[in-house]
């Protein structure tokens, strides 16, 4: 009778294995993280249309600007909507340093933009807040200020709006 028993839960053990929820596909580390974040850095930055830029910002994504305003994700998506990229501007990365605590990626670096052939290319810098949530990363802030120029220089300063 024992073995009976026995044999009752086995099969029982082994059919809850069976019905378990599958594990994580993926475990996280920091250097998938770090991927990950600089992807959609690089994302954002070239991001044409409000689509991808409104699956980066997280729902309670924050933007100071310079005017002293905070505006909220709906804000952000509506200004970046209106003020496309012109067609002869080219950004790129300089610097992208990404720490990561936790659940929490801050990058900083610098972007360069540049325009049609002759044209002064500008430099902000930024740093960018990621949370990880459920399954993803998602920026929460994003701050930039153009960079100025050294006194007696003939350049002009700069100031990019969105990274």
């Amino acid at each position: 009778m024992h073995r009976s028993n026995c044999a009752v839960v086995a099969a029982i053990l082994c059919g809850a294995t069976l019905v378990a929820p599958p594990a994580r596909s993926q475990a996280r580390s920091a250097d998938a993280d770090r991927r990950a974040v600089i992807a959609l850095e690089n994302e954002w930055l070239l991001a044409e249309d409000s689509a991808t830029l409104a699956r980066i910002l997280a729902p309670d994504f924050v933007h100071p600007v310079l005017t002293g305003d905070f505006l909220t994700k709906a804000q952000h998506l509506h200004w970046f909507s209106g003020h496309p990229r012109p067609a002869n501007a080219k950004v790129r990365f300089a610097g992208l340093d990404v720490r990561l605590y936790g659940d929490v990626a801050i990058v900083t670096g610098t972007v360069i933009s540049t325009g049609a052939p002759g044209q002064q290319a500008t430099r902000t810098v930024f740093t960018d807040v990621f949370a990880y949530r459920p399954d993803r990363w998602q920026a929460v802030n994003a701050q930039e200020n153009g960079v100025g120029t050294p006194r007696g220089s003939r350049e002009t300063p700069c100031l990019r709006v969105a990274p």
